[in-house]
């Protein structure tokens, strides 16, 4: 989120969260390469903190505090220094089993993919993205979109931001002007525009002399 404009909003409603969300039933858990990536007003809120292995025995003593076991904790996966009342020295449960971290991953890959297949009940629905590349398969199949033509609408595109269905409504204005440097873009535009008019048994009148 470094850099993205809604930065200072998000890290202020993750503040709130880690300072109020318990009172609502509501749990965070945040993960960092360093503590000195998050910002103090932020970690301060975490009454529990936990450091896995690290090569730099001074960043482990920032999150559990001056002890001995920052230098002789093993390296083992799972295995952390958590603070509260005092450090103690976890073992925290590993999802698969595995020798190694590619025999883990794969493990890990397979159990994802049983449990896929198991699973027979509802899926929460995919985050909307718009693609860089919008086909005509996806843009039809697009949430919506029949909706629009059932309205009459010619469907023109997607939302950018809410990724919903944009659409020529012809009942309110019967002309649509497209402006643009580059012919090629123009030209698919002006298809796409014919092939949902037939679709909707509309008649078109183009006014573009290079067509």
């Amino acid at each position: 989120m470094k850099e993205e404009a809604y930065e200072a909003d998000l890290f202020k409603l993750l503040v709130r969260i880690s300072r109020e969300g318990l009172s609502i039933g509501v749990h965070l858990l945040v993960t960092a390469g360093r503590q000195s990536n998050l910002r103090a007003q932020f970690y301060a809120n975490f009454k529990h903190q936990l450091s896995l292995p690290q090569n730099d025995f001074g960043e482990v003593r920032s999150i559990v505090g001056s002890t001995p076991l920052a230098k002789t904790m093993e390296d083992i996966k799972g295995r952390a220094l958590m603070k509260r009342d005092e450090v103690d020295v976890i073992q925290l449960a590993l999802p698969v089993a595995g020798a190694n971290d590619a025999q883990v991953l794969n493990n890990l890959r397979q159990e994802v993919a049983s449990l896929q297949e198991a699973w027979t009940g509802q899926r929460p629905s995919a985050i909307p993205m718009v693609p860089e590349e919008l086909s005509k398969d996806v843009f039809y199949q697009a949430y919506g979109i029949q909706e629009l033509l059932q309205q009459e609408v010619i469907p023109m595109g997607l939302d950018m931001e809410n990724v919903q269905p944009v659409g020529w409504q012809t009942h309110q204005g019967p002309f649509v002007y497209v402006a643009g440097e580059k012919e090629e873009q123009k030209l698919a535009i002006t298809e796409h525009i014919f092939e949902m008019s037939k679709q909707m048994d509309k008649k078109v009148v183009l006014l573009a002399p290079l067509y």
